[in-house]
């Protein structure tokens, strides 16, 4: 049986206004090892581009990693600023654009880092081979609507977006502290208040429970400013949901209690774009890549990449039409 070896790399890349955001970078083997014939690997599929939520960091995707890496995906996920190892005051955001601008960034870097590895590996000689690669943008919780804003807003950059448990406005966080942070965001925009979401709301599997728990890296942290910019961004993504033009995926769980599934569901039905899933998984809890049914969900998730990236014109990062 062959063994798979996974690749990790890491480091930073410049965000918005030069900031030095942290990254991971996933694939089946390293890029510079031939293959077995001697010749240079095969070409990634497709950059999967990956966002995680509010207190998380790029390490809470590890199921996704081993899941998408040996099926010929690179995956990049990065640290957002103010979370894990990215500079910043812990959940903090003057602007929503700061988010905006760093994806656009981050897909930037990915996209040229994959061109430079091809390049050096295949030299010039085949255009077809040092085209730019497709992008999936990938977003969980609040980096769900961090990756349905920027999809919404750039139709023309991505061949896909996957949405799981994203937060959309009805979130699980208490009114009361939401009240107070829209209150504080002019006077105060730094000041923090914890989210007040239950651990325990993440996933059903206890070691996973214990692990969050145990994370130096994550925080439970939110501040006044970042309220009120995830609030008008949440009501803006569904205003704007007819005018999403790239294939979706929602991946949603049922007993969520932190991105309530009524969220989801509402701005589902409100695009008109054609090619768009959603899956619910009963029972399911918020981080349902880290839930106890995440085989089922990767599974899922699985099929629909197939399905997009082999619909696609290879190579192409223009969006899919179906």
């Amino acid at each position: 049986m062959h063994r798979v070896t996974m690749h990790r790399t890491d480091g930073t890349f410049p965000g918005f206004n030069g900031l030095p955001l942290y990254y991971q970078c996933w694939r089946e083997d390293d890029p510079r090892n031939a293959s077995r014939n001697g010749q240079p690997k095969a070409k990634p599929k497709a950059i999967i581009a990956l966002v995680h939520g509010l207190g998380g960091h790029s390490g809470f995707f590890k199921n996704i990693f081993h899941a998408l890496a040996p099926q010929g995906y690179v995956l990049y996920a990065l640290d957002l600023r103010g979370h894990g190892r990215s500079p910043g005051q812990r959940g903090y955001i003057n602007r929503w654009d700061e988010f905006r601008q760093d994806i656009d960034c981050f897909i930037s870097f990915a996209t040229e880092r994959e061109l430079k590895l091809s390049h050096e590996m295949r030299g010039s000689s085949d255009d077809a081979l040092n085209q730019p690669l497709p992008c999936v943008l990938m977003g969980h919780s609040l980096g769900g609507a961090i990756s349905l804003d920027y999809a919404i807003r750039h139709p023309n950059t991505l061949a896909g977006v996957v949405a799981i448990a994203p937060a959309l406005g009805v979130v699980g966080i208490p009114p009361l502290k939401m009240a107070i942070g829209k209150i504080l965001s002019n006077v105060w925009p730094g000041f923090t208040l914890h989210t007040g979401i239950n651990d325990g709301a993440a996933s059903r599997d206890p070691a996973i429970i214990s692990q969050y728990q145990s994370d130096p890296l994550r925080h439970t942290r939110g501040t006044a400013r970042l309220a009120t910019e995830f609030i008008a961004t949440a009501h803006w993504i569904h205003d704007h949901a007819d005018q999403l033009a790239s294939p979706l995926l929602i991946l949603q769980g049922t007993a969520d209690q932190v991105s309530l599934p009524e969220g989801s569901d509402r701005f589902f039905q409100n695009v008109q774009f054609p090619d768009k899933t959603r899956y619910e998984y009963d029972g399911g809890y918020h981080d349902l890549h880290n839930d106890t049914i995440f085989g089922d969900v990767l599974d899922d998730l699985s099929h629909w990449l197939e399905g997009q990236i082999s619909a696609a014109t290879l190579p192409s990062a223009c969006p899919i039409s179906v």
